[in-house]
């Protein structure tokens, strides 16, 4: 078996992961506040904990310097994330068949991982309740649920 996906599941793959990235996002800046007011976070400080688990506590300091670095890898991630979901899609069926559940199952798996890795990165606090309603809702519904039904409408096509 091939690791390379056709040119259509490779567009979505795109598209998901580009969309998941926006609408994560704006999840976490504009809904998160609300269900934690720790998140209450500015573009700058979110973008430059990102680009922290890469370089560190330096950045985490809201350095200007480093926000760049953030969303980039924030794309790049989302990306990864996406065009992994795409590959499984092609070599499980189910995932297109029910993309409501699978992405929610999905963002799930996501949440997890990710905080492996702040735990790997040694950036891993405590979650309040709040932490993990916005984390659970941002990574499930805003990132995990698109990148599915992205990847489900654009197969059906195929």
């Amino acid at each position: 078996m091939t690791w390379v996906l056709s040119r259509r599941r490779s567009v979505a793959a795109i598209v998901a992961g580009l969309s998941g990235a926006v609408l994560i996002h704006a999840c976490l800046l504009l809904i998160g506040p609300a269900l934690s007011p720790a998140l209450a976070l500015t573009p700058a400080a979110l973008y430059t904990f990102i680009a922290s688990v890469l370089v560190g506590r330096a950045a985490a300091a809201a350095d200007p310097r480093f926000i760049g670095l953030g969303v980039g890898m924030h794309v790049v991630v989302s990306l990864a994330w996406a065009f992994g979901y795409g590959y499984a899609a092609r070599t499980l069926g189910q995932l297109t068949r029910r993309p409501i559940v699978s992405g929610l199952g999905f963002g799930l798996v996501i949440y997890f991982v990710m905080l492996v890795v702040l735990l790997a990165a040694n950036l891993y606090t405590k979650p309040t309740p709040g932490d993990v309603g916005i984390g659970l809702l941002a990574n499930c519904v805003f990132f995990g649920l698109p990148v599915a039904l992205i990847t489900a409408g654009m197969a059906k096509r195929e």
